[in-house]
């Protein structure tokens, strides 16, 4: 993940697209495309943090997520998942929401300049 990160320019705004079938079908089985040995959902919230820490998070959009596939239990088990992925992209290390006030205050300064 560092060499990841290491690669993109330091100013660059970052927008996190997280399909959810990159995890594990036991973590995420509501999708299209589930997968046995995919991420772990602890490496998927690692990816997400690492890239929200870094202060340039600036959007995130959860896809391949698909509520008409699987069981309730399947489903519950995916929203959750999704719900997880969503809280640590909005929250700092100790769980409070972590600058998505100004992030949105900063977008919409950055779209009136246009």
């Amino acid at each position: 993940m560092e060499m990841s990160l290491d690669a993109l320019k330091p100013r660059n705004k970052i927008h996190l697209s997280f399909d959810i079938d990159a995890l594990d079908i036991y973590v995420a089985p509501s999708t299209g495309t589930p997968v046995r040995g995919g991420l772990t959902l602890t490496e998927g919230l690692y990816i997400t943090e690492a890239l929200n820490v870094t202060g340039r998070l600036q959007g995130l959009d959860i896809a391949e997520f698909n509520p008409t596939l699987g069981t309730e239990d399947d489903l519950e088990s995916t929203l959750n998942t999704t719900m997880q992925i969503i809280r640590k992209a909005c929250t700092d290390r100790e769980g409070k929401l972590s600058g998505v006030k100004e992030n949105v205050t900063n977008l919409s300064k950055e779209l009136n300049k246009k």
